[in-house]
């Protein structure tokens, strides 16, 4: 049975950037199993080891789902202005400068 497309992409993006389970295992912040299984086929990551994922690679979650075929980030997706977040922590970081450019124009 063909591995989900999800497990496929996974495989050729680990070993196009030399990337291993251990390492990509940290970077998506789960355990070493949960990178093999997903490899494997087994089962998917939850959404924030998702996006960590997507983050870590440089390209979109809709592209490790299969649901489009283009790897690259759209160009909205790569401002500042649209910068995804993994942690919330990260996310107050990159948005308080974004807000501080509009302050002012809401009155």
């Amino acid at each position: 049975m063909p591995l989900p497309i999800f497990s496929e992409r996974l495989k050729d993006l680990m070993l196009i950037e030399g990337v291993s389970q251990h390492k990509l295992s940290s970077a998506a912040n789960v355990q070493r199993k949960s990178v093999s299984n997903w490899l494997r086929g087994i089962n998917y990551p939850r959404y924030d080891a998702l996006i960590r994922v997507a983050d870590y690679f440089h390209i979109s979650t809709d592209y490790l789902l299969g649901i489009n075929n283009t790897a690259e980030l759209e160009k909205t997706q790569q401002t500042p202005h649209f910068t995804r977040c993994s942690t919330e922590s990260n996310l107050a970081a990159r948005l308080v400068p974004q807000l501080n450019i509009f302050e002012g124009q809401w009155e």
